[in-house]
């Protein structure tokens, strides 16, 4: 699924970079696939809110080919 998210960004010519919202029981797999957690949104159900950049999906697909 994140590598698939890279790969469609990377296509729109966004550097692999993207952004979501997480539910509760999802927070740690986006953590340890190296998205950084910016807390969370009080305008979006209290969710956290995780990025990506572009070096993080680089790295990503570094590690998962």
């Amino acid at each position: 699924m994140i590598k698939q998210a890279i790969q469609e960004s990377a296509s729109q010519g966004w550097e692999g970079r993207f952004a979501l919202h997480s539910l509760p029981q999802a927070e740690d797999f986006y953590r340890k696939c190296g998205m950084i957690d910016l807390g969370t949104d009080s305008t979006y159900e209290d969710l956290r809110y995780f990025e990506m950049d572009a070096v993080q999906a680089q790295t990503f697909l570094s590690k998962y080919p």
